[in-house]
């Protein structure tokens, strides 16, 4: 399992499907754990944009659904669900689900951040949303602050405030 974490975190197709092998391996020492199922669905979701040679979709909310039988507040399948979804309104429902569960879940993050500067318009008021993904990364995660001034970037390039995009990268 500790394996599949790590492989997951590698942006290489290569590593993705490491990082399957070794959920699949771990549920097949423990069959009930849910959060394995959540994190194959992540790992399969991370494919569906690099290799489209196979329907990944389908797997990744297989396994989603099958985490939450098992345990119906497991935050990582209700993030497969949000990543793996290509309805708006049913991204936004299940992002809500994983922050309501855990507020610090890091993968819900940057998936909302996206949908948010996407324009998703099933997001209610986007911008106050963001910036409250942003209060609450930074509390969990202080030592991400750059990541976050990226994200503040995005948000204010992609809303044309150009020069507070500038601003918030003079300082790195």
């Amino acid at each position: 399992y500790y394996y599949e974490i790590e492989y997951n975190n590698y942006y290489d197709i290569d590593n993705y499907k490491v990082a399957i092998d070794f959920g699949k391996a771990a549920l097949g020492v423990d069959s009930s754990y849910a959060e394995a199922y959540g994190l194959l669905s992540n790992a399969y979701n991370k494919l569906i944009r690099r290799d489209e040679t196979s329907n990944w979709r389908d797997s990744s909310r297989t396994m989603a659904f099958k985490g939450l039988e098992l345990d119906s507040l497991c935050a990582y399948c209700y993030a497969g669900l949000a990543k793996s979804s290509e309805n708006p309104k049913e991204s936004v429902f299940y992002n809500e689900k994983v922050l309501s569960i855990d507020p610090s879940n890091d993968m819900v993050f940057f998936n909302y951040m996206l949908q948010v500067i996407d324009g998703n318009p099933y997001i209610k008021d986007r911008w106050k949303t963001a910036i409250k993904l942003i209060d609450t990364w930074l509390k969990y995660y202080p030592e991400r602050e750059i990541y976050v001034a990226t994200n503040l970037v995005r948000l204010h390039y992609f809303t044309g405030n150009t020069d507070l995009a500038r601003d918030y990268l003079e300082p790195f």
